[in-house]
């Protein structure tokens, strides 16, 4: 990273290094965590109050709302809703202002859904963006109108996108067989089912999958953390795929399998992922370290004596059954409706939104 690259450089000239959180906390990010778990503090406003300086900021606000969230769900291992605060102020955007993600599962929208979106953008000045995720981002909203934009998008169908913290962000899809000729399958079903399955999980990393209704693989199935193609046969499985600058496709886990067994299949490798990797550790990453590699992982999922799969339907459908709509939980709480207050925000910042 270029930051620890720079740390070090100034350490060998001997030259000081400023570790401070910011202007308003000016601890580190390791003496802030220690004194918010040394207290009885659980709210931002009153850490803030009792050992911080003015208004604080989104940087100094996501920190300790994060270690709230830690203490509140002490093993992220196991928890499987995020803290509500979270679910705004880790998207923020410049300015103090906020995108809105609302989940599109296969990219499929209603037209009545579409009009919504359209309304909601002029009524609060939001500029609409559709990301290469199949979701249709909302940028520059207010703080104090998020709860009224939510509850609007909620009453036509959408829910909360989930696209902060380690989730599941999307399940891409191709076309699938209900419009293209050259379809196998139907990938765009499948891809619905699979982000509603796996929408809830909280991973060490954050997550993307993707479904291709056939070999062409238009969906990029292979760069995803798990991905399926299609084949004359039944459904391929491969994990552990890397975009980016240096990409890599993932590796295959099963082949020619049918959905019910796909499923079960991608259930046992998220869930020894989830509870085997460190946190920040992506798919391709763990894969590496894990134990006898691509062929131990195989046998582990495919064994039918072993003890995974005798209990891994009962813990996945307790992520799935926990699973709700961050948006929805603020919206039932006065309290979590509290911290959606009007912010300060300078005039000329003000006037570019206009």
């Amino acid at each position: 990273m270029p930051k620890n690259i720079l740390t070090k450089e100034l350490e060998q000239q001997n030259q000081s290094i400023d570790n401070t959180l910011c202007e308003h906390f000016p601890i580190t990010r390791k003496e802030l965590k220690k004194l918010i778990k040394g207290t009885h503090l659980r709210t931002w406003e009153a850490i803030l109050a009792e050992h911080g300086y003015g208004e604080g900021c989104d940087h100094c606000h996501k920190v300790v709302t994060l270690v709230l969230q830690r203490l509140r769900n002490p093993s992220p291992k196991t928890a499987s809703i995020k803290d509500p605060i979270e679910a705004f102020i880790a998207r923020s955007n410049k300015w103090g202002r906020y995108m809105i993600t609302p989940r599109l599962p296969g990219g499929e929208i209603t037209a009545e859904q579409l009009r919504v979106l359209g309304e909601v953008s002029t009524e609060f000045k939001l500029t609409p963006k559709i990301n290469l995720g199949q979701h249709i981002d909302l940028f520059g909203a207010k703080l104090e109108d998020l709860p009224q934009i939510w509850k609007t998008l909620i009453a036509v169908g959408f829910e909360s996108g989930h696209t902060n913290g380690r989730s599941l962000g999307m399940v891409q899809t191709c076309l699938g067989e209900k419009w293209c000729g050259h379809a196998l399958k139907d990938s765009t079903g499948l891809a619905i089912r699979l982000e509603h399955r796996y929408k809830g999980l909280l991973a060490p990393a954050k997550l993307k999958g993707a479904v291709s209704g056939c070999t062409t693989e238009c969906a990029g199935a292979l760069h995803k953390d798990f991905g399926v193609v299609a084949t004359e046969k039944g459904w391929n499985l491969f994990i552990g795929g890397k975009g980016g600058i240096k990409p890599h496709p993932g590796v295959l886990l099963v082949r020619n399998v049918q959905e019910e067994v796909l499923i079960h299949s991608l259930d046992r490798f998220l869930l020894l992922y989830m509870h085997d990797a460190k946190k920040g550790m992506k798919p391709y990453a763990w894969l590496k370290q894990f134990d006898g590699g691509i062929r131990a992982l195989q046998d582990l999922i495919q064994q039918k004596h072993s003890n995974v799969p005798a209990t891994v339907e009962a813990k996945m459908k307790q992520y799935i059954d926990s699973t709700s709509c961050d948006w929805q939980k603020i919206l039932e709480d006065p309290q979590h409706l509290s911290y959606f207050q009007p912010q300060i925000i300078d005039s000329k910042v003000t006037s570019a939104f206009e």
